[in-house]
């Protein structure tokens, strides 16, 4: 039995080399020689011609070694002196190339198995055209890393696209940044960049949809170790209200205001139909401010407080009676034509503007049939912002506001009125016989500072300019910015800079708008010729005789 295998043993080594048999001779790596095959597509949007800058996309292609080794490793030279692109992976193989400057220009490019060894070089000619014009990218300045900065430019190719792209120390083939659409020839996108994996140069190019044209801008986006600016999210209800910063415009609610400087800032949100808002709002730097706002609607009514001296006239108003004096009533915004009658007294008529939300005191001293206007005087009924304020006329003090002032002779007169910590106003009105001239005054308060090496304060006064308003016919009543100031000629010192609403006012006349432009240390002339005709229709409605009467009540404790 010696020299024979037992037949269990037979089969075990037919298993044996039957498994050894079937293994792939794919599995092992031969080393036999560089890839079959190396070549390259063109991605969608490249070819071998562009126009400069020249975004080249490419696709290798490769095929293993004839024993089955695999591609690793790829060569590329664009050939306009950039240097060469080495290295294994999907970056490699299908890399991006841009072309800056207009040109002739060779591809050199291989591939290399697991064992190093190389195909022989390819070569590809491209050629590079000069730019052509039809889109642009607008320059950006220095950033720093996770700002939100604005890339925009024109794009006159007819596309409705244009692709932006950018390549950086992170992305050195290139990646995607958005696709924008174009909207009467211009494209802009607001780009966040803190998607970036760090900070450094970066190139951004844009291309159009319809020809591939492209251009680029180069990017500093700096690294910062401590944030230098905060953020202020504001957000109102309703929305859309429009938002400024320190006096900037900064869009629309909601918005968030980037690279705000740490520190305290102003905040203001204007809205058609609501009262403006405006709050202080402290940035740290790094961190985001909230602000939430909720309006509150603009008023559409005010009042007017009516008293005669004496009483029991009756009150008409655009026409309607409206009831017996003293009374309050409430009516739209605008002007509208005041009538009191009584039995004895000569008709007093007037045109009186109502201020959204606010109640007007009307005094009118009324004058006897008997007597005639040639030998009496007028009234004059003062009220400032703030109130007790000392009252000049002609030189000779006449107490505090609000004060009404009786039997003051028909003609010019000069008025101040001066308060602590405020600047002191000078005007210049015109006093009719038997007519009340309503004035209401708000006071600009002084600025007071602390200035280096003194040991208090110093009181500066603000900036202001003032006005000189004519108008024929003499003795049309004005109003600036809502508040009664005098008759034609007027004088007012100490207005504002800035923008006011101008209102003249003449019985039996139309009314006189204008807005003015007043700036700082300035003198505006404002010669109004007012034309014959029915004034500026108004409409009212009745406040609760409770209501007036506490309103009469204040007024009169407060004299």
């Amino acid at each position: 039995m010696r020299g024979r295998f037992p037949a269990s043993g037979i089969s075990m080594v037919i298993i044996v080399c039957g498994l050894l048999l079937s293994i792939p001779s794919a599995m092992a790596l031969t080393c036999d020689g560089p890839p079959n095959y190396v070549g390259f597509n063109f991605a969608s949007g490249s070819g071998p011609t562009g126009n400069a800058p020249y975004l080249l996309s490419l696709q290798g292609v490769a095929e293993p070694s004839p024993g089955g080794d695999p591609v690793t490793t790829w060569y590329w030279d664009f050939g306009d002196g950039t240097g060469v692109l080495q290295g294994s992976g999907t970056v490699y193989q299908n890399p991006k190339h841009v072309y800056m400057n207009a040109g002739a220009y060779t591809i050199t490019y291989r591939a290399a198995t697991s064992c190093n060894l190389w195909t022989a070089d390819k070569t590809y000619p491209i050629t590079v055209n000069p730019p052509t014009g039809g889109i642009t990218i607008n320059p950006v300045s220095n950033v720093h890393y996770g700002d939100t900065l604005l890339l925009s430019g024109t794009d006159s190719s007819g596309g409705t696209i244009v692709h932006l792209q950018t390549v950086g120390p992170s992305t050195p083939s290139g990646t995607k940044v958005a696709d924008v659409p174009v909207q009467g020839g211009t494209w802009s996108y607001s780009w966040d960049t803190s998607t970036l994996p760090e900070a450094g140069t970066y190139t951004v190019y844009a291309f159009t949809q319809q020809f591939w044209q492209s251009e680029s801008t180069s990017i500093n986006l700096m690294g910062i170790v401590t944030p230098m600016f905060g953020k202020i999210s504001v957000i109102s209800v309703p929305s859309g209200s429009a938002v400024s910063l320190d006096g900037a415009s900064q869009g629309i609610t909601p918005v968030t205001l980037t690279s705000v400087s740490p520190g305290s800032h102003t905040v203001d949100l204007t809205l058609a139909g609501y009262k403006d808002y405006q709050t202080t709002v402290t940035v740290t730097a790094g961190q985001t401010a909230p602000l939430s706002v909720t309006l509150t609607p603009q008023p559409t009514t005010g009042g007017l407080t009516i008293t005669s001296t004496p009483s029991g006239a009756t009150i008409i108003v655009d026409g309607a009676q409206k009831g017996i004096t003293p009374m309050g009533i409430e009516l739209l915004l605008g002007s509208h034509a005041l009538k009191l009658q009584k039995a004895g007294y000569v008709d007093y008529t007037a045109t009186v503007v109502v201020v959204a939300g606010k109640v007007s005191p009307i005094m009118v001293q009324l004058v006897p049939l008997q007597q005639t206007t040639a030998t009496l005087g007028g009234s004059l009924n003062i009220i400032s912002i703030p109130e007790n304020a000392a009252i000049g006329l002609d030189g000779i003090a006449q107490g505090t506001t609000p004060k009404s002032i009786q039997n003051v002779k028909a003609g010019s007169h000069t008025i101040t009125l001066s308060y602590p910590g405020y600047n002191e106003w000078t005007g210049t009105v015109t006093v009719v016989a038997g007519g009340t001239m309503p004035i209401t005054i708000t006071l600009i308060a002084q600025k007071v500072m602390t200035l280096p090496g003194s040991p208090g304060t110093t009181i500066l006064p603000s900036g202001t300019g003032s006005l000189i308003i004519q108008s024929t016919p003499t003795g049309a009543n004005v109003y600036l910015d809502g508040e009664g100031r005098g008759m034609t000629p007027l004088t007012l010192s100490n207005v504002t800079p800035g923008t006011h609403r101008l209102l003249l006012t003449y019985s039996g006349y139309s009314d006189y708008k204008e807005t003015v432009q007043l700036s700082a240390g300035a003198q505006h002339t404002v010669t109004a010729h007012m034309v014959a005709g029915q004034a500026s229709p108004g409409f009212e409605a009745t406040i609760a005789l409770t209501a007036f009467f506490a309103v009469l009540v204040l007024w009169r404790s407060r004299r």
